[in-house]
């Protein structure tokens, strides 16, 4: 039936590349229009590591790098958030 097609999400996080990392790694989000966004990366206890970006990027794809050379080897969690959108993925530093 019309208007019964598949919802697009406005987003897409794609897992990090490469995972496990040391001590780099790639963090790619897709936007369908443009929005505030936010990638925060925390550590399993919830602590918040740091803030790879905050505000507004255009519509596309867009490539963040994370450099954990000062962190102890673990799993973390990064959190891409929108307006109306949050995906939080796990990843994993390996020294």
């Amino acid at each position: 039936k019309v208007g019964q097609g598949i919802l697009i999400e406005p987003i897409k996080v794609e897992q990090n590349f490469p995972n496990p990392f040391n001590p780099k790694t790639s963090i790619v989000v897709d936007l369908v229009e443009p929005s505030e966004v936010e990638i925060i990366i925390y550590s399993l206890e919830g602590r918040e590591i740091s803030t790879i970006h905050r505000g507004t990027l255009e519509k596309g794809i867009h490539k963040f790098t994370f450099d954990g050379t000062e962190l102890p080897s673990g799993i973390y969690l990064y959190k891409v958030s929108t307006p109306s959108f949050t995906q939080t993925r796990k990843m994993i530093l390996a020294k």
